[in-house]
Order: C-alpha cells, then sequence, then structure tokens
C-alpha cells in the first residue's frame, strides 16, 4: 500500500489538470504492519488521468538495493476503460524505468513513466494482484465443482481472527491396504506482497482436482495451505504478519498465541509423521529470474532433487542450475528446512521460487503463472511415481 500526500492525490479532476502541469510525483511505500522497514510492494489508484499527460510516479524508499526492475522489470496496470472497451486487463506498463540509491532518501528510489487511456480508474502494482476475496472466490468455485475430492477446514485462525483455510484432496479413502495414506503438504503465501505464488497455487490445485491426477490423489492424501498468511495480505504488507514478523522466519518455536499460523502448520506436519513424503512452499523471489527450487541437504540420488530435475522437464521456465541444496543456521526458522528435520530429515522438503518478473526478457504474467503451477503439480505425479517404484 502506498500513503500519499495530500497534494498527490489522484481522486479529483483538479488534481488530474495539476499532475498535467507537473507530471511528476514522489511516493513513499507503507512499512508493514508493525515493523519499521519491508517496504517493496505497491498497489495504488490513479483516477480522472488526462490521455495526454506523461506522468512519472517515484517511490523513494525501497529497502532492497537490487531488484528485477534494473533488470527490465515493469509494473502492472489495470485500467477500468481498457477493460471494459478491450477486455485487457493487468498487464505490463511503463518506460523509462529506473531504480536506483539515491543521496536525497535511505534505500533506493524506483522511478517510471506511464500514459492513461482517460478517464476512470486506473490501478499500478508490483505484480498482478491476487487478494483474500480472490482466494476465497477460487476455493468456493473448486469446493463446489468437486466435493466428492476436496474437502475445507480451517487450519487456524490468525491473531486478528482470520481463517487460514486448510484443503485436503484424496480420493475420499483413508487408507490404502489398511495403512495411512502417505502425505504431500503444499504451503503457499507466507510472504503477503509475493502475489505470484497465489497465481502458482491456482494452477497447481486446478491441475491436482483434475482427472489427470486421479492416480495421484489415489495413492496420496494432498493438504494445501493455499495462503499461511492472509492478515499480511488484507493489510497491504510485503512480508510480515499483522504482528510485524516474518512467518517464515518462526518456525523453531512457534507461538500459539502470536504466530498461531505457524503453530497449527506445525503441529499438522507432527501429526502427519512418517507419512510425509514431500513438502513444498511456493515464494516469489524479487531479485532472480525464472523459476527453481531451493533444497535441504542429501545425495544426488534423494528423490528431493529428483522433483526439481522432473519439474525441468516439463516447463522451460524451470531453471536447474539455479537450484540450491542448504540448510544453513540463518534458514533454521524457514518451514524447508524446519519440516526436513521434523520429519527426521526422511520427506522432500522444498521451497519453490518463481520470479516476480519473469524469464530472460520475458514478464510472468498470472497465466504463465498458472502454467507453471499446473507443471509444478503434474511433476509431483511423476515423483510420486518414482518412489512408488523406489519401494
Amino acid at each position: 500500500m502506498i500513503r500519499r500526500p495530500p497534494r498527490s492525490t489522484l481522486s479529483s479532476s483538479s488534481a488530474a489538470s495539476d499532475v498535467y502541469k507537473r507530471q511528476e510525483y514522489e511516493m513513499k511505500v507503507s512499512n508493514d504492519t508493525n515493523t519499521a522497514g519491508h517496504t517493496q510492494w505497491f498497489y495504488f489508484r490513479v483516477s480522472n488521468a488526462d490521455p495526454n499527460a506523461v506522468y512519472q510516479f517515484s517511490i523513494t524508499n525501497f529497502k532492497k538495493k537490487d531488484s528485477l526492475f534494473q533488470q527490465g522489470l515493469k509494473p502492472v496496470l489495470y485500467s477500468d476503460k481498457l477493460a471494459a472497451t478491450k477486455q485487457i486487463g493487468w498487464h505490463r506498463a511503463g518506460w523509462s524505468i529506473c531504480y536506483k540509491s539515491t543521496e536525497r532518501s535511505p534505500g533506493s528510489t524506483l522511478s517510471f513513466q506511464i500514459k492513461f487511456a482517460g478517464g476512470g480508474n486506473h490501478y499500478l502494482a508490483y505484480g498482478v494482484p491476487y487478494r483474500t476475496v480472490d482466494l476465497e472466490q477460487d476455493l468456493d468455485r473448486i469446493c463446489s465443482r468437486h466435493p466428492s475430492i476436496v474437502s475445507r477446514s480451517i487450519l487456524a485462525h490468525t491473531f486478528c481472527g482470520q481463517e487460514v483455510p486448510l484443503l485436503e484432496i484424496s480420493d475420499g479413502a483413508s487408507e490404502t491396504d489398511g495403512r495411512r495414506k502417505k502425505a504431500i503438504l503444499i504451503s503457499s503465501r507466507v510472504h503477503a506482497g509475493e502475489t505470484n505464488a497465489s497465481w502458482v497455487m491456482l494452477g497447481m490445485l486446478q491441475q491436482l482436482v483434475s482427472e489427470k491426477s486421479a492416480p495421484l490423489r489415489a495413492a496420496y492424501k494432498l493438504y494445501i495451505i493455499p495462503m499461511l498468511n492472509p492478515s499480511g495480505v488484507a493489510l497491504g504488507n510485503y512480508r510480515c504478519s499483522i504482528m510485524g514478523l516474518d512467518l517464515n522466519r518462526q518456525w523453531r518455536s512457534p507461538s500459539q498465541s502470536i504466530t498461531p499460523e505457524v503453530y497449527a502448520l506445525k503441529n499438522l506436519v507432527v501429526s502427519l509423521n512418517t507419512t510425509l513424503n514431500l513438502f513444498l512452499d511456493l515464494h516469489g523471489h524479487s531479485r532472480a529470474l525464472n523459476t527453481f527450487c531451493y533444497g535441504c541437504p542429501g545425495s544426488d540420488l534423494t528423490l528431493e532433487r529428483v522433483y526439481p530435475y522432473l519439474l525441468s522437464q516439463l516447463d522451460d521456465r524451470f531453471s536447474l542450475p539455479q537450484c540450491t541444496y542448504s540448510a544453513s543456521a540463518g534458514k533454521e526458522g524457514t518451514a524447508r528446512v524446519a519440516v526436513w528435520k521434523e520429519s527426521g530429515q526422511q520427506a522432500s522438503s522444498l521451497t519453490i521460487e518463481a520470479s516476480l518478473g519473469g524469464g530472460q526478457g520475458v514478464h510472468y504474467n498470472s497465466a504463465a503463472l498458472q502454467s507453471i503451477g499446473r507443471s509444478a503439480a503434474k511433476a509431483i505425479s511423476e515423483w510420486s511415481r518414482l518412489g512408488e517404484d523406489a519401494e
């Protein structure tokens, strides 16, 4: 979210006229709630724009020194007029994009120029938004269309009372030959501003409920947390929850009262015990291109390293050389490392990072991210068959 000073408001015709004369606006991104930083995500509205004016926006307080804006990333634009007259939704826009450190303010400044297609409302954002209401609509649709294989419950409530949804996807049988089904756990959107992780998750869900995933659902029970940090999403944060905490650094000793989302998810991991075979945590990366994985240490022949290979064979947007496998001390509080250790280092535990930009010379849009998600789900099916063969 961006708090603009009153003189910079773009919600009246007088302001639009003023912009035509001045053309330039300086803004600051709000800190994440209850923090003194994490300034990166932005999403704001421009109203009554003059179609003949060139607007320059400068956001002056980004914390990170490096950004994909230095590699060609453009902000995304949604125009009511373009949507109504040309069926154009969110798309990349802008030129003269510059991201650099400045002497006037600490951190880095993003500046870009843009024109708007006439009156009405126009929205600019870091990436294509995916709100809590979007999640509710998508889950309602998926659950209503596939009631026999998808069940929905509540994993936890956030500190402010929001529900954290949990999906269970299976063919309905809880046991196979008298044994508890093997489990796969997938989580997304622990960092509120990584909206692309939600689009990847949506693509995964579409594939996992399809007929082509029936063999996977017969052999495994999938536990899906599509949005672990709904409070941060609702507040417009980039990284943190309403409590001002990075939830992906709280796994060593989560608090039931302060970080109930992580507390409940860790308990779910413990309850799954030895049945948990695969954990995937979906993220967005702000400084790297392509899609890739972070994994935990182990032999090159482990199933954990097989999954990224399979995904690279299914989708050329996935970069196998960018994958790394480590569990450094600084990552002890992350989901990937904590789940791996909780499983006795038996479960394959991976972070999937999708670029907030795209590949070399190519921007990811929401359709591309959903396609990557479908590929990731197909790779799970391939991975599961290899696991069965190894038993």
